[in-house]
């Protein structure tokens, strides 16, 4: 099969109908962060079904990810720079508002970069993927930057970047800045204004 000729470290499975599919093909599973794995049970789940890692939920705290990374005998990552994803739906704004979605087809294209805007005047970037679901995405990025040496510490095997709104030369300087810090050489004590630190000083529970 094509995928296996690729040889890839690992295939990202974001929803169960993917899961089977690839465990059949011999192919690496990597879970990820929307499939939410919270706690130590989930893990051994995933352990048990053949994964080869785990991106955990970003609604984690960074002490409730240094437990599990502490009980896990798989490797654990956490995304830390990015746009945290808000929503998916099948609807899509733009296309039906712009697009004449309700003709059979959208005309639209995604010729501007859409948003939503709640009441308090913020505003939360549209993202539309080749199947034509509509992302709604955080306002303010995520960025662990002055802590990446903590969630290194703290047992995580990965760090990973959702580099969808950035560019290749963004997402260089970014990758660069964090081996900085965690290799000693940059200090970071504050993240960049603007940015989330998400929910991993605060958490949901």
């Amino acid at each position: 099969p094509r995928w296996q000729a690729l040889s890839p470290d690992g295939i990202v499975v974001s929803n169960n109908g993917l899961v089977e599919k690839v465990l059949a093909q011999g192919l690496p599973l990597w879970v990820d962060w929307n499939q939410n794995t919270f706690n130590s049970q989930s893990i051994l789940f995933w352990q048990e079904l053949g994964a080869e890692g785990i991106t955990l939920s970003t609604e984690l705290t960074l002490s409730q990810v240094e437990g599990l990374a502490r009980k896990s005998n798989l490797p654990l990552e956490c995304l830390a720079e990015g746009s945290l994803e808000m929503m998916v739906s099948e609807y899509c704004v733009e296309g039906s508002f712009l697009g004449h979605l309700d003709q059979g087809h959208c005309d639209y294209h995604c010729k501007e970069a859409g948003f939503l805007e709640d009441r308090k005047k913020v505003r939360f970037p549209l993202k539309q993927d080749q199947f034509g679901r509509m992302h709604i995405l955080n306002g303010q990025r995520l960025s662990m930057l002055a802590h990446a040496k903590k969630m290194e510490k703290i047992g995580l095997a990965r760090l990973r970047f959702d580099a969808r709104n950035a560019s290749v030369e963004e997402t260089g300087v970014l990758t660069a800045m964090y081996r900085g810090v965690l290799d000693g050489v940059t200090l970071v004590e504050e993240n960049e204004p603007g940015t989330t630190r998400g929910h991993y000083f605060r958490g949901v529970l």
